[in-house]
């Protein structure tokens, strides 16, 4: 559709699941065996059902023993257990994935290890590397905690999460 674009792009096999978030604090957890293959030329298929003004904002592969991150515009961020995320059909409402006060909104989400690292980046070019550590674990239904002071009008636009390095890969 015009003013769509590509927010993510993930690997998965077909036994895997994954997880989108949306700027509004929504996240659906569905299997890829629910999406059926089409061809280039299709405009593909709804994975979640929006509210107006929301967005699709970022997509992860689901993966056990890793946390899902939320981060917001406003530096808040939060890594939640993967199993808190019920499995539903492609194009449902989804669940909340965050506590936002007004106004504020998901700037990205991804899988985030025990041993990783994420960087927050700002409007402004700011950036901060902190260990996924200092992101605390928490439920569905929370904020979180600030991760980097952002200073006047300045807000979080997106985050580097590293990846775990793929044996066999030089």
């Amino acid at each position: 559709m015009k003013g769509d674009k590509l927010v993510g792009v993930v690997w998965v096999g077909p036994q895997d699941e994954v997880i989108l978030g949306t700027a509004l604090g929504k996240g659906i957890r569905f299997s890829v065996e629910d999406v059926r293959p089409t061809g280039a030329k299709a405009g593909g298929m709804a994975g979640i059902r929006l509210e107006t003004d929301d967005a699709v904002i970022g997509v992860a592969a689901a993966q056990p023993r890793a946390g899902f991150l939320v981060l917001t515009d406003a530096g808040f961020a939060k890594r939640t257990p993967i199993a808190d995320f019920p499995r539903q059909r492609r194009g449902g409402k989804g669940v909340q994935i965050a506590k936002l006060p007004g106004g504020e909104r998901v700037a990205a989400v991804g899988i985030l290890t025990a041993s990783g690292r994420l960087m927050p980046v700002t409007r402004l070019g700011r950036s901060k590397t902190t260990t996924s550590r200092s992101v605390p674990e928490q439920g569905r239904a929370t904020r979180g905690e600030s991760i980097i002071s952002l200073r006047g009008k300045d807000v979080v636009t997106g985050v580097v999460v590293q990846m775990e390095r793929i044996e066999g890969v030089k």
